[in-house]
């Protein structure tokens, strides 16, 4: 699972107050800061069974001179991988919210 301080740095989005975003701090896409706008729950059918999935639409803020952002639009994998940060987020807060 990914480490907030280690992979990834929750910090205030400088366009929308009161928003987070986050910023990657290592790996290929290390430097890249973008929030995420509407998330939803689906259930997709694999192999003939629901699974449930997470729809999510991201807005990239910023982004080191190596990255260009339309490139990184079409990147499934970094979609991927941002997809798995909101995972960890929302597991982490329902671990708080179960042991509050």
């Amino acid at each position: 699972m990914l480490k907030e301080g280690i992979d990834y740095q929750i910090i205030s989005n400088s366009k929308i107050k009161d928003h987070a975003s986050i910023k990657i701090l290592k790996g290929e896409y290390e430097g890249v800061q973008y929030s995420y706008g509407k998330v939803k729950f689906e259930l997709k059918e694999v192999d003939g069974a629901e699974l449930p999935i997470i729809n999510f639409i991201y807005e990239i803020d910023k982004h080191p001179d190596t990255l260009e952002k339309e490139e990184l639009e079409k990147d499934q994998y970094f979609t991927s991988y941002i997809g798995s940060i909101l995972d960890t987020l929302l597991l982490e807060q329902a671990y708080k919210d179960k042991n509050e």
